[in-house]
């Protein structure tokens, strides 16, 4: 879910290509991409993040984990 709402909401191209790195530390899985907004997507309503989050407070005590700084986009996910 996470890839996909990366390729979803960032512009994809040989000029500007999509980064996405898939990692684990320290019993998290963390995702992380560049940012490089869609123009034409109106803002997102976080959705599919909050769904995330949700499902995830109800197995466990640990937090997902959202940074944006405006240049990098990332979402740690505790592993169960």
């Amino acid at each position: 879910m996470l890839v996909e709402n990366t390729i979803k909401h960032n512009v994809i191209s040989a000029d500007k290509p999509l980064t996405i790195k898939i990692e684990t530390k320290n019993d998290t899985l963390i995702v992380t991409n560049n940012l490089q907004p869609k123009q034409t997507m109106n803002d997102s309503n976080g959705i599919g993040l909050n769904n995330i989050v949700h499902r995830y407070s109800l197995l466990t005590s640990r937090e997902v984990e959202i940074t944006n700084d405006g240049i990098i986009f990332s979402v740690a996910l505790p592993l169960l």
